[in-house]
Formats: C-alpha cells, sequence, structure tokens
C-alpha cells in the first residue's frame, strides 16, 4: 500500500512543526540589506506550513507542495494566522496532476518531473510550505531576480540554515511515496530541483503556481526545457533572467 497517513495524525505534527519555527508570529525586522530594501513590512510576520483542512480523519498519501512564500502585499498577515486552512491549491492540484497523468513523458522529457512513471494519488493530503517564510508587502517577482531575493532567502527568522523548515518536514515524512511538488516555476524552479536533489526525493514535479488556476499545459515553449508559465507567474516576473 505505501506511506498513507491519517489526517489527525498529520494535523497535530504539522501545527507543532509550525510552533517550533515560530511561525504565525509577527518578528523583528532584520537588520541590514532586508530592512534597506523596505520588501517586509515594519513588524513582518511569517508563515512556515499550511495543512489543508479535511472534515474526515482519512488515512491517505501525502503530497508537499513548495512554493516561494505564503502570499504577498500591503496588509498581509498582519495578525497571527493558522496551519490548518482551506486553500484552494488543493483543487489546482488535482487539476495538474491529471494533466502530468495525461502526458508523464513531456513532463520527465523537459525536466518537470523525476520520472515518467510517478504513482499520483487519487485522494491525497496535501501541505503547503516555502522556500520563504516571511510575508513580503510586495510581489515577490518585484524584487526575486534582483541581488535582494538571496538577502531575504538567507536571511529567515529562525536560527540555523535557510532551508531548515523544509529540512525538517522531510525527516517527518522521508517515504518515497511522499510526493513534492515545486510550484511557481519561475520562483524556485533551481531551488527545487537543488533541494530534491540534496534530500534524495525520489518523486517530484514541478508546476505552475498552485494558488492561481493552473494552466500550464504541454507542449512547451520553443526554448528546450523551459515551461510557459501561466498568466500569475508572468504578471509577477518582472524581468526573468536569461537562460
Amino acid at each position: 500500500m505505501g506511506f498513507e497517513i491519517e489526517y489527525s495524525k498529520l494535523r497535530d505534527q504539522v501545527v507543532k512543526l509550525e510552533e517550533e519555527f515560530g511561525g504565525n508570529s509577527q518578528h523583528s525586522l532584520p537588520e541590514g540589506e532586508v530592512a534597506a530594501i523596505n520588501i517586509l513590512h515594519d513588524e513582518p510576520n511569517t508563515q512556515y506550513f499550511v495543512l489543508h483542512r479535511s472534515e474526515k480523519n482519512e488515512k491517505l498519501r501525502l503530497i508537499i507542495a513548495v512554493g516561494i512564500n505564503y502570499t504577498q502585499g500591503p496588509g498581509k498577515l498582519k495578525s497571527c494566522q493558522t496551519a490548518v486552512d482551506n486553500t484552494g491549491m488543493y483543487k489546482n492540484t488535482g487539476s495538474l496532476l491529471d494533466d502530468y497523468k495525461g502526458n508523464k513523458e513531456k513532463y520527465f522529457q523537459h525536466g518537470c518531473a523525476s520520472s515518467a512513471d510517478i504513482d499520483i494519488p487519487k485522494n491525497f493530503h496535501l501541505i503547503a510550505t516555502n522556500f520563504s517564510p516571511w510575508i513580503t508587502n510586495q510581489s515577490w517577482g518585484a524584487s526575486i531576480w534582483s541581488p535582494h531575493s538571496a538577502a531575504l532567502l538567507m536571511n529567515p527568522p529562525h536560527n540555523g540554515h535557510p532551508f531548515e523548515h523544509l529540512k525538517a518536514l522531510y525527516s517527518l515524512y522521508p517515504s518515497s511515496d511522499v510526493l513534492w511538488v515545486g510550484h511557481g516555476i519561475n520562483m524556485i524552479s533551481e531551488l527545487f530541483r537543488l533541494f530534491v536533489y540534496e534530500r534524495n526525493i525520489k518523486n517530484w514535479l514541478l508546476f505552475s503556481n498552485l494558488s492561481f488556476s493552473p494552466n500550464l499545459k504541454f507542449p512547451k515553449s520553443k526554448e528546450e526545457g523551459q515551461p510557459q508559465a501561466n498568466k500569475a507567474d508572468q504578471k509577477e516576473v518582472s524581468s526573468p533572467p536569461k537562460e
């Protein structure tokens, strides 16, 4: 059958992990370059993990979606949030999983899948996490291609490695039956590939931003290996790097 986990157990673990990293709370503004570029609120809030809420205590496969940050824009997350929430990402994840099932070879050929034979669960639990826990006051795309992006990523509110929270999540769920999904191709593709390589993650996919209605479909763009981002991704990117 492979690795499955009950919703109640998963919920308790995610909430505990969020608390351990000090998420769902405000932090002091970091000093130096991050503060100088003015992309965080005066008392910035953070979000590390969000578990999609379920009304049933089902035992299901697990999918972990990794983006760039939880939300962005003026007035976002001025008060503490919850590590359990209803998210539109669940429905969009299902839609793009169906797209992979109909285009497995193309996903693999274009570097958006670990293989062309990933076992896709029909029903699943979904954890959403991100490379940066900071909630920014403007679109990440306005700064991501600038030198400031490294400062934001390398100065998380927690102590230790910038991606310590992702490592902790992997340590909780190291099974090869867990499917990791990187989303927001223009933002995280190389970071995500490095992470899954470092952790030796067997099953992974790359999608467009799951926070928006998915429209990443094949065929790909003319440049081999470069998937077309959805319109939401394109709007967020001001001047993507040449590849």
